[in-house]
């Protein structure tokens, strides 16, 4: 019994041993280990006029000092004639157009913290022209609803096949209100506007064989729209529209649909509350 107890005891003090000398090791590395800094260089960014009768400075921290087109940025906005502000702030990832001109210039060594960078607040041509929301703006103010009243739209220079995507926000006394919903969440520059019948034109697609443009008009009031899909739709046409359905409420609703599905094409439209083919052009294979 005795021997068993010291066989024990050897044991637990040979392990103990085994980790003391690990975690020296362990602290011994560590030691010699550089940590790593966050990048803490912030520069002013100062745009050149009033922008939709706002001032428009920003706070921008790139995440390197040199070559880097992302960082963390506060946009602020002052009202000239209140003297009300608001800010946009993005702690996540934030690029643009004109932070790409400041650091992809001839003469531009690296970021120093504390400097100013003048702005200025332009754009160029570029391959979406029908589109009112401009491609390479980092910010603009357009009414996306029809309310009168312009919202703030925050580009994100993802620069994809239907442009940017675009967040849109309400201006309200508190500050910005993010507009989450349909059709706004997910706003390009293949999305139109008609503002006289106050719809907008939703375009998606995926790889070569299917296509959409959902067309929303706006209503009086804000509610969840539930559109019933007929049991005798082809199941692939059923499957896309139960994809689209709308899934919380919106001030504007789905009237219509153009889609394409391989070789068919559908116009669809909502008539009480249920799809309805208008008219459908059947493959010829």
């Amino acid at each position: 019994m005795k021997s068993r107890i010291v066989l024990l005891i050897a044991i637990f003090v040979s392990l103990g041993i085994i980790y003391a000398i690990f975690n020296a090791e362990k602290k011994q590395i560590n030691a010699n280990e550089q940590p790593t800094k966050q990048n803490q260089v912030c520069v002013k960014l100062v745009y050149d006029k009033p922008i939709n009768g706002y001032e428009v400075t920003a706070d921008w921290q790139p995440f390197e000092v040199k070559d880097c087109e992302t960082g963390h940025i506060t946009i602020n906005f002052r009202d000239i004639s209140t003297g009300k502000e608001f800010q946009y702030i993005n702690r996540e990832k934030f690029s643009s157009y004109h932070t790409d001109l400041i650091t992809s210039a001839e003469n531009f060594d690296c970021y120093k913290d504390g400097e100013v960078y003048h702005i200025e607040y332009a754009t160029k041509p570029n391959s979406f022209e029908e589109s009112p929301i401009d491609y390479y703006l980092p910010f603009q103010f357009y009414d996306v609803d029809f309310d009168g009243e312009k919202e703030l739209l925050i580009n994100d220079y993802y620069q994809g096949q239907q442009g940017n995507n675009y967040e849109v926000f309400e201006i309200t006394d508190s500050g910005l209100e993010a507009k989450k919903y349909r059709p706004f969440n997910d706003v390009d520059n293949m999305m139109k506007f008609d503002s006289q019948n106050k719809i907008i034109t939703f375009y998606t697609h995926s790889g070569a064989f299917f296509s959409c443009s959902m067309y929303f008009q706006k209503i009086a009031t804000s509610t969840k729209q539930q559109i019933i899909i007929p049991n005798d739709f082809d199941e692939k046409l059923r499957q896309r529209l139960s994809e689209l359905a709308p899934d919380e409420p919106s001030d504007f609703h789905i009237i219509a649909a153009d889609i394409t599905m391989n070789e068919d094409k559908y116009l669809l439209k909502v008539d009480n509350g249920k799809w309805e083919i208008v008219k459908h052009t059947k493959s010829s294979i």
